[in-house]
């Protein structure tokens, strides 16, 4: 598998973890972390990324987002 493929892998994968809180609403952060074998801290920090930023807020850190201008400019 391709980096590109492990890292969108490794986005889905973050997404998943947090979808019942976000989408469903359903459960607390502890009892997620519980379900995921993850930190709770880990799980609350995901979905208050994702809730700031969307998808983009479950990249890795290492990643810097760059807006582009307006197309054709």
């Amino acid at each position: 598998m391709g980096d590109a493929a492990q890292e969108v892998a490794q986005l889905q994968h973050r997404y998943e973890v947090i979808r019942p809180l976000i989408l469903l609403e359903e459960g607390t952060a502890t009892q997620r972390a519980q379900e995921t074998q993850r930190h709770p801290e880990t799980v609350r920090a995901l979905a208050r990324r994702f809730r700031q930023q969307g998808m983009l807020g479950l990249l890795p850190a290492h990643y810097e987002v760059v807006p582009r201008g307006p197309a054709g400019v």
